[in-house]
């Protein structure tokens, strides 16, 4: 791709892209589990997914992610170069769901590099606030006050003026941003008050107020949405 694209553009063309590959190799595979003797080869479909990979890659600017989401783009392109390498011609249920699972893996990162990056979290809190509130309609002002610190009459307040949004309003709102594409509304809220592991047994909601925790917790929101939710 060119460099005049921004940001956002690559990412929702790479978004894109992945959605079409792994639709068309859902379909692909439709077809197959109804004949397995068609024209093309299982094999020829898994170096289709490679090379397409490969030219999403090349399409991206580094820049456009964060260390930690290159980190896991890389991982899971590995992990589907693996599944891909170690194939054989015929038809194999697990490598499918596997390189499914592995698609899905690498469509989060765009994902998240789209909703963390380039969207971003608003500057004023009253927009912050109201984006919140877009996420999580049904949670009372006096949960949404408590995830960000403050009471509820201050958090309306918040709204009424222009004001600088505070780092614990940014950090929650980049929490709910990552959380709220596979986990319902209540799910998101309890996560904040759930032990997890990642974080050594320590729920979310006990970090809020340490900046040195800002990374920590928004991996393991990564991490954990995923894996449980509800």
């Amino acid at each position: 791709m060119t460099t005049t694209l921004t940001p956002e553009q690559r990412l929702g063309h790479a978004d894109q892209e992945l959605q079409d590959l792994k639709d068309s190799f859902v379909e692909a595979i439709g077809q197959l589990e109804q004949d397995r003797h068609l024209d093309n080869s299982f094999r020829e479909r898994l170096e289709n997914i490679e090379s397409r990979l490969r030219e999403l890659r090349r399409g991206l600017r580094w820049d456009d992610l964060d260390r930690a989401q290159i980190a896991e783009f890389h991982d899971a392109l590995w992990e589907i170069k693996d599944l891909i390498d170690e194939q054989e011609d015929d038809y194999d249920l697990d490598t499918v769901d596997r390189l499914l699972v592995s698609i899905e893996r690498v469509r989060h990162v765009i994902r998240d590099a789209l909703d963390e990056h380039v969207a971003g979290v608003p500057e004023d809190a009253g927009l912050a606030i109201q984006e919140l509130r877009g996420w999580l309609p049904n949670t009372s002002m006096t949960t949404l006050g408590r995830l960000v610190g403050v009471d509820r009459k201050t958090l309306s307040r918040w709204t009424k003026s222009p004001r600088s949004a505070p780092r614990r309003l940014q950090l929650v709102s980049s929490l709910v941003a990552v959380l709220r594409h596979n986990w319902t509304e209540e799910g998101i809220v309890a996560w904040f008050d759930r032990p997890r592991r990642g974080l050594e047994g320590r729920k979310p909601f006990s970090l809020l107020d340490d900046p040195l925790s800002d990374e920590r917790l928004v991996a393991e929101a990564r991490s954990s949405r995923s894996q449980d939710a509800t």
